[in-house]
């Protein structure tokens, strides 16, 4: 019984209670927001009604890599290509949050700043992106409040319990971001997190982070709420949206659709919903650098050279064009960034199970052959590197 009940508690973070001598918790009264019912729409339980349902180291520093950048994932690169430009994240944001919530925003074109930074910490950039937006609060005719949007696009297999935890780490570190640009500054701006899940099934975590997450009796989860950080967040997942559901620009509808099929296999992204969807049949719908994106991401995440040409051949004349010049372009990225990754990957293997062979002798272990090692993946090395110097810290 002890056991199963040691088990459970595994599962949630221990309880850690702050307490100030001036009172001075981060609460809402630390952001800047307007004075009327805004608050109400986006305090700190309010959000709940932004999601039906559905965490991570926590960086101290934007992510800026420059082997990372080399090496960018597929998944990366289309989402920020498509959802970076401004009317297509409107379309977006109009759609995907509440209507509520969409009413309080200013999302005019010439208002909404894609800010160039990421957030993702080194650990998830394989499995997730993200996009930060300044978008200006109405103020009833006062002066503009801005705000910051943060989209983060999980793209991982497994739904994760502790999203909301590293929504909180990227979020305290564009908090961090900010106040070295502006030190003066006495509020922080406020930030609206969303997720976008390209999930196959439905998740079941809850769009919050709270005393839920923490290691606390049931019955004093009230008495210790004060201490936690707690905020809502919104979820949209690709496994909930029916095609008819899909909404936005025609280069975010349709990058969803992709979306959608990708992560549902190969058999979805040869079928008639994404080839004889109206965005390819009808010419002029997308730019032909945005069927260039959507293109080489299904060539490059599960669509065959076979399916891939007998779906090309039966479209529309201009559209077809514009299709395999985008597999040309494809073929020749491919060769330049397979060579780019490969060298660079094998040089962070080499890295890898020098240190991993080091640590096992530093901590008393026989050391793993080599070639067992060269064997694993990247991944897998980490991981293994990543136990190892956990012994070393408890020693």
């Amino acid at each position: 019984m002890n056991q199963k009940r040691k088990g459970r508690n595994k599962k949630k973070r221990p309880g850690i209670f702050v307490f100030s001598v001036e009172n001075t918790g981060l609460s809402l009264g630390n952001f800047r927001l307007p004075s009327d019912g805004t608050v109400r729409l986006l305090g700190h339980q309010s959000l709940t009604a932004m999601a039906a349902a559905k965490k991570t180291t926590t960086p101290d520093s934007v992510a800026t890599d420059a082997d990372d950048a080399a090496a960018h994932q597929p998944h990366d690169k289309f989402f920020k290509s498509i959802f970076a430009n401004i009317p297509t994240a409107i379309g977006f944001l109009k759609n995907y949050l509440p209507e509520a919530v969409v009413r309080c925003l200013d999302l005019t074109p010439e208002h909404v700043t894609h800010i160039e930074d990421s957030y993702v910490s080194d650990t998830f950039k394989q499995v997730e992106a993200d996009l930060l937006f300044s978008v200006p609060l109405k103020t009833g005719g006062k002066a503009p409040m801005a705000t910051y949007v943060y989209v983060l696009w999980e793209h991982q297999y497994k739904e994760d319990r502790h999203i909301g935890l590293r929504l909180l780490g990227y979020m305290v570190s564009i908090w961090k971001e900010y106040l070295k640009k502006h030190p003066k500054a006495k509020k922080l701006p406020f930030i609206l997190p969303l997720v976008l899940a390209q999930n196959k099934k439905a998740w079941r975590v809850l769009p919050h982070f709270g005393p839920g997450q923490f290691v606390l009796p049931a019955e004093q989860s009230a008495d210790f709420a004060r201490y936690v950080p707690g905020f809502d967040f919104a979820i949209i997942e690709t496994a909930k949206l029916a095609d008819s559901e899909i909404r936005g620009t025609p280069a975010g509808a349709f990058a969803l659709q992709v979306m959608k099929a990708q992560r549902e296999g190969p058999a979805a992204l040869a079928s008639d919903r994404i080839w004889k969807s109206p965005f390819l049949l009808q010419p002029g719908l997308l730019s032909d650098e945005e069927l260039s994106f959507s293109v080489r991401y299904m060539l490059h995440t599960g669509l065959d050279k076979d399916t891939f040409e007998r779906r090309t051949n039966a479209l529309p004349r201009t559209t077809r064009g514009t299709v395999m010049t985008a597999a040309e372009q494809y073929k020749r990225i491919g060769r330049l960034e397979g060579k780019q990754i490969g060298r660079l990957e094998g040089q962070r293997i080499g890295d890898l199970v020098g240190c991993i062979t080091t640590a096992q002798r530093f901590l008393g272990l026989k050391p793993t052959p080599k070639a067992e090692l060269f064997a694993q993946s990247l991944e897998e090395l980490r991981a293994t590197y990543k136990h190892l110097c956990v012994g070393r810290l408890t020693r």
